[in-house]
């Protein structure tokens, strides 16, 4: 789909201020960010982690203290290059160029994964191919967190595409504009989308720093 390609393009050309266009480069940021890592973090005790779209490595640095073992993955190099650069423990953390949408090639045994500003991209005729593929490289009954950013007051502004995707444009400094699919579930939607994947779905909401974490076990 040329909006994925669009996307995997912003992304690439961002990657080496995406973690100061997020305020990950200030410390204090992680004071609010706290309660949410906490609550990623002891779902993922001790277990080994497939995570997706790791980006710059931003979450995996917080996550892996908690994980026995993360392999983490983008698709594109750029943002590799900046993870690689946080000096990630190396023997429990390892990066890896992937696709998340075509996941055969990945090798290990997986009892959990993570993806953090992910499933809001995955435009949705795409959504239970990726869900299938991810969940195929997963043991039975393993742990999947998604966690995503609430919707604020300016949210949905932008524009649907015919499948019903959510289109924003972003703007990078070299004055190049991206359409970005950019979903907001509901809960309703959450539960319509994992039921048949999941056996409990748990969400919980952290306002003060406008994030939402979906928690389910595979079937």
């Amino acid at each position: 789909m040329k909006i994925i390609d669009e996307m995997q393009l912003y992304y690439d050309q961002r990657a080496t201020i995406y973690d100061q266009s997020r305020g990950y480069d200030d410390p204090s940021i992680l004071v609010p960010l706290k309660p949410v890592i906490d609550h990623i973090g002891c779902e993922l005790k001790n277990l080994n982690v497939f995570e997706v779209a790791c980006g710059t490595g931003f979450w995996t640095q917080q996550i892996c203290h908690f994980a026995n073992k993360i392999l983490a993955t983008d698709f594109n190099q750029s943002t590799l290059k900046q993870a690689r650069m946080k000096n990630l423990p190396s023997d429990s953390v390892s990066l890896q160029q992937a696709d998340a949408y075509d996941l055969s090639h990945i090798e290990g045994e997986f009892d959990a994964a993570m993806a953090i500003d992910w499933l809001s991209h995955v435009p949705k005729s795409r959504m239970d191919q990726f869900l299938e593929g991810l969940h195929r490289i997963l043991k039975e009954g393993a742990t999947i967190i998604f966690c995503d950013q609430l919707a604020g007051e300016n949210s949905m502004a932008g524009i649907y595409d015919d499948e019903g995707n959510h289109i924003q444009e972003r703007n990078l400094p070299n004055g190049s504009k991206h359409r970005v699919i950019k979903h907001f579930m509901t809960e309703e939607e959450i539960e319509a989308r994992f039921s048949a994947y999941a056996k409990e779905i748990r969400i919980s909401k952290f306002p003060t720093c406008g994030r939402l974490v979906i928690v389910y076990s595979l079937k």
